[in-house]
């Protein structure tokens, strides 16, 4: 989970969320060749420059059926606006994408089926 951008203060949760990036780089460059897949709230729709790195280095399983993921109050008829959870992935096969509803979040859940390359 990526800091949020809108944070307060603001100022420091620019960088926080440039820290959190660069630790999860680092730590996915100690073993660059792994199948993996890395999902969750990145708090970044994909014109944003976290979401960009992390397509520069692995692929979007969702690219090729993108829905909206935030926010998600059906009380108050939203039903997600844009996308900010996603599921990267390396040497893995995208079987399929869908987003759900999950109580108790105001996100709805990004599903993806995986399956390990032969």
């Amino acid at each position: 989970h990526i800091s949020g951008p809108h944070t307060w203060p603001y100022f420091p949760a620019k960088h926080t969320r440039r820290s959190q990036l660069r630790a999860l780089l680092a730590h996915l460059d100690r073993e660059p060749d792994l199948p993996r897949a890395v999902l969750g709230d990145f708090n970044a729709s994909p014109l944003w420059p976290v979401y960009r790195r992390m397509a520069r280095r692995l692929s979007d399983a969702a690219r090729a059926n993108p829905r909206p993921t935030w926010p998600h109050v059906p009380s108050r008829g939203l039903r997600g606006l844009i996308r900010i959870d996603h599921c990267f992935v390396q040497g893995l096969e995208v079987r399929g994408t869908q987003v759900v509803p999950v109580a108790g979040t105001d996100h709805l859940g990004l599903c993806v089926d995986l399956a390990a390359r032969t």
